[in-house]
């Protein structure tokens, strides 16, 4: 599950969100370029822990794509190394 820095559509802030998805499930679906659907949690005014969840859209997808590609080299470079 990766994280990255995305724009939640519902509070309108920039957050960490995370991927509902494992990273290898979420390759094909960023290479056909198909919907993402992130989440971040935080705590209302009561103490609660909510959640929001959303799509993510064609920069942020791209901006994933990217970062799981760098994640997946550096573990076979550490593979490699051991």
């Amino acid at each position: 599950m990766a994280s990255l820095q995305a724009l939640c559509t519902i509070c309108e802030k920039n957050v960490t969100a995370f991927t509902i998805l494992s990273d290898n499930d979420l390759k094909p679906l960023l290479d056909r370029n198909e919907e993402v659907l992130v989440r971040h949690a935080f705590g209302s005014d009561s103490g609660s822990r909510l959640h929001h969840q959303w799509s993510l859209g064609d920069k942020e997808k791209q901006n994933l794509r990217k970062l799981i590609d760098l994640m997946v080299r550096e573990k076979i470079r550490l593979g490699h190394k051991s």
